[in-house]
């Protein structure tokens, strides 16, 4: 797990990553994977105040460390804490460019037809 105050100095390490400011999110749903040392892997998410949903913001890969199920472990984790704070489902907004269905897919989620969305219930 990280801080909130961590994810800006994590995210410069990562060039696929989207700009979002996590300064305005309040969660407990920080992420991350290193390898001696350093940053390899992270993931941030947060759970809807008002549901039992939560939203997936991000899941970010080092290139040379893909593919080794290491953000499928992040993600894993999340879940798992998710269903502690009696979280039913994850959403997730992710770049069809990216190629990301499959992966999503595999993890259990529905992919939506038209949005780059998609949606686990757990």
């Amino acid at each position: 797990n990280a801080r909130v105050t961590d994810i800006n100095e994590i995210k410069k390490k990562f060039i696929y990553t989207k700009g979002f400011n996590v300064k305005t999110f309040e969660s407990d749903y920080i992420y991350v994977a290193e390898d001696c040392g350093n940053v390899i892997v992270y993931l941030y998410g947060d759970m809807t105040k008002s549901s039992r949903t939560s939203i997936l913001f991000g899941v970010e890969v080092l290139q040379e460390y893909r593919n080794k199920n290491i953000a499928t472990s992040l993600i894993k984790c999340f879940e798992d804490d998710l269903k502690k704070d009696n979280c039913g489902s994850i959403l997730v907004f992710y770049n069809k460019n990216d190629n990301l269905s499959e992966f999503y897919n595999k993890m259990g989620f529905e992919i939506g037809d038209n949005l780059a969305v998609a949606l686990k219930d757990i």
